[in-house]
């Protein structure tokens, strides 16, 4: 798949959030020491993050899909971006599983370590 369409990035935000916003246990962070402390950067708490995570749109997408070489599950990540306060946020997303089993992965939310660009944004 080359760039995706704004309709993908749709449909895969549509897809991440029903999994997210379902049962907890179809929400999975990854903890990693670059997330945790970016959380505490950032100011804010882990359910605030999970509420940004809700509030994505395809304007805040980046890049991807791109195979994830990061994860024994495989499958394909998504890149996304947002402004918190006055730091820029790299969000790496993945949706694992069929519907209606799947899972939502948050992989990375921590500030951006090189400037990000959003093709959807005018």
């Amino acid at each position: 798949m080359g760039r995706p369409n704004r309709d993908d990035v749709v449909s895969f935000l549509r897809q991440f959030k029903r999994a997210a916003l379902g049962p907890p246990e179809r929400l999975e962070i990854w903890s990693a020491i670059k997330n945790v402390d970016g959380l505490l950067q950032l100011g804010i708490n882990a359910v605030m993050r999970n509420d940004y995570l809700i509030q994505l749109t395809p304007e805040d997408y980046c890049e991807g899909p791109k195979d994830d070489d990061d994860s024994s599950r495989g499958g394909e990540v998504w890149i996304f971006g947002m402004t918190i306060g006055d730091q820029e946020v790299y969000i790496k997303l993945k949706v694992v599983g069929e519907e209606p089993f799947d899972m939502a992965i948050c992989l990375s939310f921590h500030p951006a370590e090189r400037p990000l660009n959003y093709p959807f944004r005018k």
